[in-house]
């Protein structure tokens, strides 16, 4: 099928769909991968042709959530949303918060050193201060977020900044709540300005792989992949900001090497929907353990 290229014609066929014109050992190479798919040791290794660079998820360039903060009128502390690549000449970084008082005002700053969680708002900060309004109502559900312009400017290379969110919120001491600080190191094309590798596969073979969610934040369930490149013990559990454990979504004491998807429905262990915010997932198998973050929205 393959080596005739196809069995069809079609307008909408794809002018790549043609015959290969195959010799007897290209047939036979093709045949041997097509009876083991996703267990052929090269793609497992992730070794030629299937070697890939790596994902910005998977480097030590993506932006940090720090501890602290200022507690509002709820008693609950603002968290922000970081997630994007701080890339010089990113048009749109984009930073959100939420579990602060709705409809209130917020400021996001953004300088060289870690602002301060108390003492109000930092009237001058280095790299950026923005405004805006939260959306929602109540005194933990508002939300929102502001877009800036990382400039291409090489001086940036390498720079680490700091950010926090500060809320208007009579309740909350000097009246203003705060966000933990988040850190982020600025980097130029193809990781200028930071010492490489960064946080890239290891060589030889991966024995596991945890994929983000999808989608990601989510509303009311999101997909949760992970490979294991070896027979292993397989736990994988869903935790709060806090370190609590929330959901146990698979616990196996044996599992064989293969790729794995389990569904995550936004409830907790007791089956209640959990509070909208930012969790992580952790997967930890004998070989080794893996994060990835998730935003539940609803």
């Amino acid at each position: 099928f393959y080596d005739r290229g196809g069995d069809f014609n079609a307008p909408n066929k794809d002018p790549r769909i043609r015959p290969l014109i195959l010799n007897p050992n290209q047939k036979a190479q093709l045949l041997a991968f097509l009876g083991r798919p996703l267990t052929d040791p090269r793609v497992a290794n992730s070794t030629a042709p299937f070697d890939r660079p790596a994902l910005f998820s998977e480097s030590a360039l993506v932006p940090q959530v720090l501890a602290g903060g200022n507690p509002g009128s709820s008693g609950a502390t603002p968290q922000p949303v970081v997630l994007e690549p701080p890339f010089a000449g990113n048009p749109e970084f984009t930073v959100g918060v939420y579990g602060a008082l709705g409809g209130a005002a917020a400021v996001l700053v953004i300088g060289e050193a870690e602002p301060a969680a108390t003492g109000g708002i930092p009237e001058y900060v280095s790299f950026a201060r923005l405004e805006t309004t939260l959306q929602g109502s109540g005194s933990d559900a508002g939300f929102g977020s502001v877009t800036l312009a990382i400039p291409d400017n090489g001086a940036l290379y390498g720079k680490t900044l700091y950010g926090r969110w500060y809320v208007e919120d009579p309740g909350a001491n000097d009246g203003v709540a705060s966000s933990p600080a988040f850190s982020m190191q600025i980097f130029g094309a193809q990781g200028a300005g930071v010492p490489l590798p960064v946080s890239l596969p290891a060589a030889g073979p991966r024995t596991l792989r945890l994929y983000a969610g999808q989608p990601n934040p989510f509303v009311s369930r999101s997909a949760i992949r992970f490979d294991v490149a070896a027979a292993t013990s397989v736990e994988l559990n869903v935790y709060d900001v806090s370190g609590r454990a929330v959901r146990r979504l698979y616990n196996r004491a044996a599992v064989m090497p293969g790729t794995y998807s389990v569904t995550w429905d936004g409830r907790d262990d007791a089956g209640q929907s959990v509070p909208r915010g930012m969790y992580f997932y952790r997967l930890a198998t004998d070989h080794g353990s893996e994060t990835q973050r998730i935003v539940r929205l609803n």
